[in-house]
């Protein structure tokens, strides 16, 4: 598991540039997506009530196979203020599939 934001900027890219698959909830940290190497496997967490499209504009421009995965939210108006939890199984076997999908 790593931090973005606890590493400096070569590290952050360094990082991201060698990595196969990054796994990670939607924000800051994942523009660091467009680092990476076109065919990188990139599977974004997200709140399925608060639904943005930047990383799928980074990940279309650097050429990653990109996927996002939904978990549900708190209803508020703020969809910023909601808190939202990851069902650990349903992100398990999307990586699977995703790292399957070439064998």
């Amino acid at each position: 598991m790593v931090v973005p934001s606890a590493l400096s900027l070569v590290e952050q890219i360094r990082l991201f540039k060698g990595a196969d698959v990054v796994v990670g909830p939607h924000g800051a940290g994942m523009t660091n997506i467009g680092f990476c190497r076109p065919g990188t496997k990139i599977l974004e967490l997200m709140q399925s009530t608060f639904i943005r499209i930047f990383m799928t504009r980074i990940a279309q421009g650097a050429r990653l196979d990109y996927r996002v995965e939904c978990f549900g939210g708190e209803d508020r108006e703020d969809p910023s203020q909601q808190s939202w939890s990851v069902d650990i199984g349903r992100m398990m076997e999307a990586v699977s599939d995703m790292i399957g999908a070439t064998g």
